[in-house]
């Protein structure tokens, strides 16, 4: 394609177009989820949160669980995996109880942790300690996953596993739990597909600005850029 004339205005749009086109999809890898990201699908993605509740949650506790997750490594795929779990499991309310019978309940907490991680010392109705004390167990068993599900490889679903076993029981039927999903991943994807058609969408809006800012500014410069003049430019004179 020829260029014989083209204004100044035309051409910086043209240049901001070029500058916004995505690269080739086998180069081109989504940036990370952020933590606004993933703390705004906490608070409007979560059926178990009602909507007269929402302005009484604490977005610094959504941060700092988060923040966890970074301290303890949790893989980028399933960043925000506390916020979806603590969403299924109670809300993300800090003293709930669950699993009642005859007056005595076993789960207990925003992650309603069982009465087996007593012997951790872990408080329960403590969010950071609970959420902190899922995130080491997941580590704990990730080191002795190959040893009880050997032919699981992969680090996410090696991570995904341990996840599971800490969840639901390392055993199923008095057989070594070695598949399923556990609470709150399945959600996590949802969120992941909603964040993803969101920038989607926002990118889509970006270039339909751009490309009328670009039949503006085309149709509103008077000065010309003919490719003599460029040369000229380039050369000094």
């Amino acid at each position: 394609m020829r260029f014989k004339s083209l204004s100044i205005g035309g051409a910086l749009a043209l240049l901001a177009v070029i500058s916004l086109c995505p690269a080739p999809s086998h180069a081109a890898k989504p940036a990370p989820i952020t933590d606004v990201e993933l703390m705004h699908q906490a608070l409007y993605s979560c059926r178990h949160l009602a909507p007269s509740r929402r302005a009484k949650i604490d977005l610094k506790m959504f941060g700092r669980m988060l923040d966890l997750e970074r301290e303890h490594k949790v893989p980028t795929e399933f960043r925000g995996m506390t916020l979806a779990k603590a969403c299924i499991e109670s809300g993300y309310k800090t003293g709930i109880r669950g699993d009642c019978r005859k007056g005595e309940c076993k789960a207990i907490g925003m992650i309603q942790l069982w009465p087996w991680t007593r012997r951790f010392g872990v408080d329960r109705n403590d969010p950071y300690a609970s959420v902190r004390f899922l995130l080491e167990r997941v580590q704990v068993g990730l080191r002795y996953l190959h040893r009880k599900c050997p032919h699981v490889k992969g680090k996410l679903p090696r991570y995904q596993l341990a996840w599971l076993r800490i969840n639901r029981g390392p055993k199923q039927h008095g057989k070594q739990r070695c598949e399923g999903l556990p609470h709150g991943l399945r959600l996590l994807k949802k969120w992941q597909k909603k964040i993803d058609r969101a920038r989607r969408k926002q990118l889509l809006a970006e270039r339909r600005e751009t490309r009328k800012a670009m039949r503006r500014l085309a149709g509103s410069g008077k000065d010309k850029v003919t490719p003599a003049a460029t040369t000229r430019a380039a050369r000094g004179r």
